[in-house]
């Protein structure tokens, strides 16, 4: 039997966008690309603290972080029809969700929903101090598991994360659908 490990990104796979939906609701295009070269990066890169990262987005949008925090929480969407084929992958394949985010963010999504029991581990790039679409992010998380792996895949939905994985032997899954990772997944169904 084959070793496999599936890793799947967090928002825009498991759960719906939130800073770009909240963004694009409350700033401007010059502002939203200010905050993306900035504090964007510096939260996924763990540099700025949540405090201090809600307070810079609540001051660009002239709200309270509080209001920032609230509005986050109701954008928290998850996906549930990907769930049930998480659990059948799980089945045939080590899992690991590996995720962009500032601190606090995507446990926004795995502890709201519960989903933590899904995947073997849960790496975030504000932790892991380095961000996709860096190949060293992707190695450190397959490295992590100490196996050969047979095949390793990367479900993302976002072009400039994908790129860099066939240069290191990790397979890509263009997210549109849970269909679009059971049949890029189909030989194991």
């Amino acid at each position: 039997m084959k070793k496999v490990l599936v890793i799947f990104d967090c928002f825009g796979v498991l759960g719906e966008l939130v800073t770009s939906v909240f963004m694009k609701r409350h700033l401007d295009g010059e502002m939203i690309k200010k905050l993306g070269d900035g504090l964007i990066i510096d939260g996924d890169l763990g540099l700025v603290s949540r405090e201090d990262f809600m307070k810079t987005l609540a001051d660009a949008a002239g709200m309270t972080a509080g209001e920032v925090e609230a509005e986050y929480a109701s954008l928290y969407k998850l996906r549930p029809e990907l769930m049930p084929v998480i659990e059948k992958i799980r089945t045939f394949a080590d899992t690991a969700l590996l995720s962009n985010a500032f601190f606090g963010h995507a446990e926004g999504i795995i502890d709201r929903f519960n989903i933590r029991h899904l995947f073997d581990k849960v790496f975030l790039s504000c932790d892991m101090k380095m961000a996709k679409p860096d190949p060293k992010i992707y190695e450190a998380c397959r490295d992590s598991f100490g196996k050969d792996y047979d095949e390793v895949y990367m479900v993302d939905d976002t072009d400039a994360n994908l790129a860099p994985l066939p240069d290191i032997g990790i397979i890509p899954i263009k997210y549109r659908s849970p269909e679009s990772v059971t049949e890029a997944l189909k030989k194991y169904f």
